[in-house]
């Protein structure tokens, strides 16, 4: 059987809910004519990215890691001014991930509902689409589709952060009646890092793990 869900063995501590929403608010993307906005998906708010953009509230700032999915020289994790004060846990759990190089992480709010979909290809050992889900997961709206059937993933409250298979199913989010927030961070892998990280997490979540 295939995995196509785990929570991630990564603890830290969860800043309160509104604090995140306000925070999202106040330093989000102010351009309107990005794809996933257009679409009525997500409105994005950058968390960290590998090199000092000329405005954080942009989406050029996006372009460096659209652009050129491989690592480059000068990367370096940069924080977006004030986020890791505010929000240690988070920076921490973001530090930890798996990554050889971040190309960016960010907060996406959903402000409509998201068909079933894959995202950008990248080949590495599934589960390896890294989210935390940093708003109350007990209203949660994301899930998988497979063979037309829905199947909802038990986050864990505690370990908010997951990991999900991008290849052999898809997923999508139901319409949300208050505000939902998730951190999603992509970049360049650590093959070694990575497959510790998921045999470890399915070992510990063997009861929260989703195969098909």
């Amino acid at each position: 059987m295939t995995v196509i869900y785990t929570p991630i063995d990564i603890e830290f501590d969860m800043p309160a809910e509104q604090a995140i929403i306000d925070w999202f608010h106040d330093h989000k993307i102010t351009d309107t004519d990005y794809w996933e906005y257009e679409e009525g998906r997500h409105e994005w708010c950058y968390v960290a990215l590998r090199k000092e953009p000329k405005d954080w509230r942009t989406y050029d700032a996006w372009l460096d890691w659209s652009k050129e999915r491989k690592p480059i020289e000068d990367a370096s994790l940069v924080f977006h001014p004030g986020f890791e004060e505010s929000f240690p846990g988070l920076a921490k759990c973001v530090r930890e991930l798996p990554f050889d190089q971040i190309g960016t992480s960010g907060f996406i709010m959903q402000i409509g509902t998201i068909p079933p979909h894959q995202d950008a290809a990248y080949e590495m050992t599934e589960p390896r689409r890294y989210i935390i889900y940093v708003t109350d997961p007990k209203y949660n709206t994301f899930h998988f589709v497979h063979d037309g059937k829905k199947i909802w993933p038990e986050i864990d409250p505690k370990y908010r952060c997951f990991a999900f298979n991008n290849s052999n199913v898809e997923h999508a989010a139901d319409p949300t009646s208050r505000t939902k927030i998730l951190l999603s961070t992509v970049g360049i892998m650590n093959k070694e890092k990575h497959e510790e990280l998921l045999e470890r997490s399915i070992r510990k979540f063997s009861d929260k793990v989703i195969r098909i």
